[in-house]
């Protein structure tokens, strides 16, 4: 009989491991990843290049487990059954960190450290840069005790595909929930996003070591794939997660990585690895997105805003030639650098398909925040077609661009800015919702961005059956099938993947 095809692959990573793998597939490869570095917190790694999965990203013995096993959605990539994260808190997030911190000014205090850190974090949520005081907030949204869990996330698919050396962000969601102090219909809500990213304990192994941790991952389907999520069984899986992100997995006798740390959540302008994001409501109702890593402060653990990866500046959008002011050289200097990273990166703008598109914004241009209710602060698209006299170079640049890439598409300097816009915070949030951002090969028919969920994408305020909190549809129809695929291929039992490479 035949070799199956895992056979042969497996044969074929230790023939070809130094060879070329083709000579299209190595140039197409080779595009996809200079982008590979690049900090934005949801397009990059394995996640970005894998429709170019060359075998050595294919892990092939990892699991030792049978071939008809898979991959369940809600069991390896996305927990937010409301039974099992029940039972994973934002108070034992906050003791973890308090206790790696060796911050001495949360244990000299009578109060608990993780309520200390908490508001010490919430202070930074909702303060400005500078002297700017700090926005009112409501009392109980300071209280640990009304924080729950609203998802588990693996993004293995976020993978260092060029130096191996991390394996993805793991993720946990904490929403804020009211009280009878704090009824529902408020108009404040606060999400907060830990991600963190693990390093790889080997990186001349490439993706085979991260292993360990997608065995993890792997396991939760393979052992809870078959049973119902009853009481003790959510509470059983909720105990391995826990203990996954708090306790950490061993990878020798003497080292185990813990996902839960502060390095995990670090990053620093371009170094560094992980971060935390918030999606707020204030309580005027307008929304807001930002971005935050760990530092110490005079020894205090504290969150130091950081640029919102992905999200150019505003007024690179709004500058025209009524732009007044002592910011106006500042600001064409900077639509003209924006210009040029828009022509630099033109190739990964305009590459095909909802997944596999991406834009790296030099760090100078970044914004600081992300407003998703305010289209003059946030919807890129709105902006640039509002300022139809904004500055030629930006247009120009696009349009000069499409023509040297023989891109003819109808309406294609729109899609390029429209394809800006929903790799944004808010973009994705909301406004790119509905928007074009490819034609098909008719050059007629329109593809849209999918929809979130009034501004989230995993939302605190509906459940699907009352078991479950309700994703987007962006989100089920869209990003958890591109990273399920991403898994399935590194773990080898994907049969297209397979199939792909095997040529």
């Amino acid at each position: 009989m035949g070799k199956t095809y895992l056979q042969k692959m497996k044969s074929s990573v230790i023939t070809q491991k130094q060879t070329i793998i083709g000579g299209i597939a190595l140039i197409l490869l080779s595009n996809s990843l200079a982008y590979a570095q690049g900090l934005h917190p949801e397009r990059r790694g394995l996640g970005f290049s894998h429709q170019y999965f060359p075998q050595k990203f294919l892990e092939l013995k990892a699991l030792n487990q049978p071939k008809e096993t898979y991959v369940k959605t809600n069991l390896s990539l996305l927990i937010n059954q409301k039974s099992v994260l029940k039972h994973i808190t934002l108070s034992s997030v906050m003791n973890k960190l308090a206790s790696e911190s060796n911050d001495h000014s949360l244990k000299s205090s009578e109060r608990e450290a993780n309520k200390i850190l908490f508001e010490r974090f919430l202070k930074a949520f909702t303060c400005n840069e500078g002297d700017q005081p700090c926005e009112n907030v409501h009392p109980t949204v300071r209280s640990l005790e009304n924080y729950k869990a609203i998802a588990v996330v693996n993004r293995f698919d976020l993978a260092d595909d060029k130096t191996y050396k991390t394996c993805g962000e793991y993720r946990i969601v904490f929403a804020f929930f009211p009280d009878q102090s704090n009824p529902p219909g408020r108009e404040e809500r606060l999400l907060i996003n830990f991600e963190f990213e693990l390093p790889n304990p080997s990186p001349k192994q490439e993706t085979r070591g991260c292993t360990p941790i997608t065995k993890f991952w792997a396991d939760l389907s393979r052992h809870y794939g078959s049973q119902s999520l009853d009481p003790g069984i959510s509470k059983q899986l909720a105990m391995k997660i826990n203990s996954f992100f708090l306790n950490g997995i061993p990878i020798s006798a003497t080292r185990t990585l813990t996902p839960v740390s502060i390095k995990n959540a670090n990053k620093q302008g371009k170094s560094g690895r992980g971060q935390i994001r918030i999606n707020w409501k204030k309580p005027t109702g307008a929304w807001v997105l930002k971005e935050f890593s760990f530092e110490k402060e005079q020894g205090r653990l504290a969150l130091k805003q950081r640029t919102v990866k992905g999200v150019p500046r505003p007024e690179i959008f709004k500058f025209s030639a009524n732009t007044t002011g002592s910011q106006r050289a500042r600001i064409k200097k900077d639509v003209q650098n924006f210009a040029k990273a828009v022509a630099n990166d033109m190739e990964n703008l305009s590459k095909s398909g909802l997944n596999n598109f991406s834009f790296e914004i030099p760090e100078d241009l970044l914004a600081k925040e992300n407003h998703s209710s305010k289209p003059d602060l946030g919807d890129l698209l709105y902006l640039f077609n509002q300022n139809s006299s904004l500055n030629d170079s930006l247009r120009s640049a696009i349009e000069g661009q499409i023509e040297k890439n023989n891109l003819k598409p109808k309406l294609a300097t729109e899609l390029i800015v429209s394809r800006i816009n929903a790799l944004s915070c808010a973009g994705c949030h909301r406004y790119a919702a509905g928007t074009v951002y490819e034609l098909e090969a008719d050059g007629i028919k329109k593809k849209r961005w999918p929809h979130d969920t009034e501004f989230v994408h995993i939302s605190e305020l509906y459940a699907d059956n009352d078991t479950a909190y309700r994703l987007s549809p962006a989100l089920k129809m869209n990003f958890l099938p591109h990273r399920k695929e991403v898994f399935e291929c590194h773990l080898g039992f994907l049969e297209k993947c397979s199939k792909q490479n095997a040529k």
